[in-house]
């Protein structure tokens, strides 16, 4: 029997004497040593099965001798010493054989690693019946160059499951040893990584940790190396270990997988089944839109602007020298954050564009996988910066525009040069729309001088080809009553305005149906009254608590968005060098249903972005 598997030929040679049915061999083969199949070809490496004392093996390196004798039953026996012999020649051309369920949706996979009992197929069955994933594998899968390339062609299901499998009725199921399998078309594909998980179901338990870089490479390390120790165990755990692991493979090993973990996540999952399913469809192969990381390159800004005094006043505590991100920790909190999952991180200060090598920031972002956005006054964009910074993977603007009056600018934002910086980078947005991809986003806080210009920003922000216009409310008008609307303001507001904003949309070249979508939109701003500026009843749904973190240069991060006008204890100050301590999901989570007597006051979650492109998006998308 000639066997391929991917660029291998491996011939076996079985004594007529031995108790081996080929095609029961085959069968067993086929699970477990990922794309075998029959081939004529010359053979490259030989196997030989001869007999011995019943079910015991020897292994000999030398000439890839394996002998025993194989009784019915004994399945796992005979395919795991195959499949060590498989790996051993596999990883003298890179590839790597690893342990662990793999399913895939949309072309990315997802690799669960474990051992017996922890939990692994129960999620797998959850990814697969309930959130519409395809298994590639159930047990070894194979890595190359960063890639899944191939899976296992038969996939062991219970009896008490196969019901569960709704996608798979219809399909023939072969039995053997009270398990039932059937034929993987998945197996074959080539499937980029979206992440490595290794779970444990504790229904009691709803915590989850993600264990610090130094503890995945060797988590991730020791458990590659037991596929070829033999130490990682199938059905009844009795099988020996040949010594396969010598100084040259431990470095072949060491040198692949730290490869591998630069490029996906890996994550410790623990708590119930329904909850670390949820988290490997959202955080790790879903798009990690949640998370809202927001940097805070610098906390200085050329303006002065009225509703940014608490805000001020606040930044004194928080980087009283006023120092600036380095890059080196800016690239570790990147790799953090790609590391939960997350897929976005915003540039802001302060203002982010006086920072003179801000494209080395975005380029640090690019290259971590994440996209990259700009909050900005419009102050440092130039036409040539800014291209310079799409080049190197900006993905997104957001351009604050407070009045389009020089003189209400200067009252605004204390200085009448921030109105023809505006402008400017404005048109620079406007041209650069023509040939880039990127999102270009404005946003107005709505103040008692400005709101009556609304609707003139609204319009604008069509004109200058925004894909998004979002009118901020005040964000802490319980405390600056000099800007704040009155509740007569704001009635103001929804009789005039709003109705010069929607004839804005009419007049627009827009399709009938997105016109009637922005329409709807504009209509949810102040949809509600605010008597005393209380935003939120007790009962507070706040989206941020758990998805939100603003990291300052001195090393306090903020869990909300609130916690730049007010100052709270439910902030840390960490040390960067230690980030990997900080991005675990027990601190991440710390404070997700934590309330305090400020958030009423937050209308965080009570803004309505209006949508002005052709498809709506996601706010932290890349286009």
């Amino acid at each position: 029997m000639v066997l391929d598997c991917l660029d291998e030929r491996i011939e076996l040679i079985i004594d007529k004497s031995i108790k081996v049915d080929p095609a029961e061999l085959m069968f067993w083969l086929e699970r477990f040593v990922p794309g075998i199949s029959e081939s004529f070809k010359s053979a490259d490496y030989k196997i030989y099965l001869s007999p011995q004392n019943e079910n015991s093996l020897e292994y000999d390196d030398t000439n890839s001798y394996l002998s025993g004798i194989f009784s019915e039953g004994c399945e796992s026996v005979i395919a795991k010493y195959v499949q060590q012999i498989f790996a051993k020649l596999l990883l003298r051309k890179k590839y790597l054989l690893i342990p662990g369920a793999c399913i895939q949706k949309k072309g990315e996979a997802v690799l669960l690693l474990g051992d017996y009992w922890q939990g692994k197929t129960s999620v797998l069955m959850k990814l697969v019946t309930d959130l519409g994933y395809s298994i590639v594998s159930d047990n070894y899968v194979i890595i190359y160059e960063g890639k899944v390339v191939c899976g296992t062609n038969h996939i062991s299901v219970r009896k008490e499951n196969i019901e569960l499998l709704g996608t798979l009725k219809g399909e023939s199921f072969i039995e053997r040893n009270n398990r039932y399998f059937y034929k993987s078309e998945n197996n074959k594909d080539s499937y980029a990584i979206r992440g490595l998980a290794t779970c444990y179901i504790n229904e009691g338990d709803n915590n989850f940790h993600v264990v610090s870089q130094e503890e995945s490479r060797w988590y991730v390390f020791n458990k590659f190396k037991r596929v070829f120790s033999g130490e990682c165990l199938l059905f009844d755990g009795t099988v020996p270990s040949p010594a396969f692991i010598d100084e040259s493979t431990q470095k072949t090993i060491s040198e692949i997988v730290l490869q591998l973990l630069k490029q996906v996540s890996l994550f410790y999952l623990s708590g119930s089944l329904e909850r670390i399913g949820k988290f490997v469809d959202t955080k790790i192969w879903g798009t990690g839109t949640d998370y809202n990381f927001i940097v805070k390159l610098i906390t200085a800004c050329p303006g002065n602007c009225a509703c940014c005094k608490d805000r001020r006043e606040n930044f004194k505590y928080k980087d009283k020298n006023r120092i600036l991100f380095d890059t080196a920790t800016f690239e570790k909190i990147c790799h953090c954050i790609r590391k939960v999952g997350g897929t976005y991180v915003c540039l802001s200060g302060g203002e982010p564009t006086i920072v003179p090598n801000l494209v080395d920031y975005i380029t640090v972002a690019k290259k971590a996988g994440l996209s990259v956005r700009i909050n900005t006054t419009g102050y440092g964009i130039t036409r040539a910066k800014l291209q310079e910074w799409l080049d190197a993977g900006l993905s997104q603007v957001v351009l604050s525009v407070y009045s389009l009056n020089e003189e209400m600018t200067k009252l605004l934002r204390g200085s009448a040069i921030m109105h023809k910086k505006m402008l400017c980078a404005a048109e620079a947005l406007k041209q650069a729309k023509e040939n880039n991809d990127f999102i270009f986003i404005v946003q107005s806080v709505i103040m008692k001088d400005n709101y009556t210009e609304i609707s003139a920003i609204f319009k604008f922000a069509m004109e200058h080809n925004a894909d998004m216009y979002w009118p901020s409310y005040l964000e802490d008008a319980v405390n600056l009553e000099t800007v704040r609307l009155t509740q007569k303001e704001i009635d103001d507001f929804r009789s005039t305005v709003l109705p010069r904003m929607e004839a804005c949309v009419r007049q627009s070249e827009k399709s009938a149906k997105i016109k009637e979508r922005i329409t709807k939109e504009i209509d949810l701003i102040y949809k509600k009254t605010y008597p005393n500026y209380v935003y939120h009843d007790s009962n507070i749904a706040c989206p941020w608590p758990g998805r939100h973190f603003t990291f300052y240069p001195d090393g306090i991060v903020d869990p909300c968005p609130g916690h730049e006008y007010f100052q709270s204890d439910y902030q840390w100050k960490i040390d960067y060098d230690r980030i990997e301590d900080f991005f675990t999901m027990d601190n991440l989570e710390k404070y997700m249903f934590v309330q305090y007597e400020y958030c009423k006051y937050c209308p965080q979650g009570e803004h309505k972005g209006i949508c002005l492109a052709d498809q709506v998006f996601h706010e932290h998308s890349k286009k």
